[in-house]
């Protein structure tokens, strides 16, 4: 009697389990190394207040840096525990594009950039239609794409964003920007 069994799919979500530690562990400890030595500084070298503000604003960014990847991990923690969205729960695309774009205008305003920012614009909102799934899991998924955008393209750069249905029902949101890209 011989059993046979393909693991190719276990090894593979192993890989990636590792892969996104490593990840993980990398972007936790960098801000975390740049806060240490911070801290250090402060301790041990008199400043004068203009660095020492200075250095407390870097010290903030790195935090907030953290709590970015922490709150990512808590949303991914959660979207894996909750059953996958059902067709119960629907969201307009145009109110979700809204709300994308007045963040996306909110994140280049306290960044200084003066970024040319183009979002799609329908005739009537009912023209954008509805998509199935979970609002804040949606939002987060488009906003994420834009705040990403906005935070890597240079201040005299564009970024336009794009939605369009396709002809067998499916749809296509698109970011373009002149970025570095990924």
């Amino acid at each position: 009697l011989m059993l046979t069994r393909d693991v190719t799919a276990a090894e593979q979500a192993e890989s990636m389990r590792r892969d996104f530690v490593a990840n993980v562990s990398h972007e936790i400890r960098t801000p975390l190394t740049v806060l240490a030595g911070f801290v250090e500084t402060l301790q041990t070298l008199p400043l004068e207040e203009q660095e020492l503000s200075r250095y407390l604003a870097l010290m903030a960014q790195q935090a907030q840096r953290m709590q970015r990847v922490v709150e990512g991990l808590l949303a991914l923690s959660r979207l894996e525990a909750s059953p996958p969205p059902g067709l119960a729960e629907w969201m307009p695309v145009a109110a979700l594009l809204e709300r994308c774009e007045q963040e996306a205008g909110a994140l280049a305003a306290v960044m200084g950039l003066r970024q040319s920012l183009r979002f799609p614009r329908f005739s009537q909102p009912e023209d954008a239609g509805e998509i199935a799934g979970g609002g804040a899991e949606l939002h987060s998924a488009l906003s994420n794409l834009v705040g990403n955008a906005v935070r890597y393209t240079p201040a005299d750069g564009s970024i336009e964003v794009e939605w369009t249905w396709q002809p067998g029902g499916d749809a296509v949101f698109r970011v373009r920007d002149t970025g570095p890209g990924i």
